[in-house]
């Protein structure tokens, strides 16, 4: 083989091997690339999913924030418009009992409440009071139970009160006391019945 020959085949042979490790230089480097770019890819899918899942999480905290919120004043509103059906009911209340004052009915509740503490009471001393809006109803009550009343200098709406000192007992059908209690023990029900 002559010199150029054998030129030929070093260079060819060189270049052969240069190119062989180029090329495996360069998929070498592709693959670090490669495995950098996936790397990265992993690594901001994870950022993306992480910030979704803060963002879906806050997102969560502010509806609920807010539905609590909503719930409260609803809530509220309820409870504000039952005040006013229940005071508008009350009052109502109250003023038919006032119509009632004088009636038949009326009378024969407070004659009827006088009676049974007057059973009640058996051979201890009693004093019954009548509200002041009652007086003219006095002689009345009095022949009906035959007791008589005491006109009290608190007004409460209309029935009776007793006192049996004896035994310390307050007996108490006044309008005031009995309406206060019906207002205080009063629900609504949700409509159910």
């Amino acid at each position: 083989m002559t010199i150029d020959e054998k030129l030929q085949n070093f260079y060819d042979f060189s270049m052969d091997s240069a190119t062989k490790e180029g090329q495996e230089l360069l998929d070498e480097y592709q693959m670090t690339l490669d495995k950098v770019f996936a790397d990265h890819k992993a690594m901001k899918e994870k950022q993306a999913a992480d910030a979704l899942k803060d963002e879906t999480a806050a997102i969560r905290r502010d509806m609920n924030k807010k539905l609590s919120s909503r719930q409260s004043e609803i809530r509220q509103a309820i409870a504000e418009k039952q005040t006013s059906i229940k005071d508008n009911l009350f009052d109502k209340t109250e003023a038919r009992l006032m119509a009632m004052k004088g009636t038949p009915e009326y009378m024969a509740f407070v004659c009827g409440k006088i009676k049974d503490a007057k059973d009640f009471a058996g051979s201890d001393p009693m004093v019954v009071y009548i509200d002041p809006s009652d007086a003219p109803f006095l002689e009345e009550i009095r022949k009906e139970t035959s007791v008589t009343p005491v006109i009290s200098r608190e007004e409460f709406l209309g029935g009776m009160r007793a006192v049996i000192a004896s035994k310390h007992i307050l007996i108490d059908n006044s309008f005031k006391t009995l309406l206060s209690e019906a207002k205080s023990n009063f629900t609504f029900d949700g409509g159910k019945n």
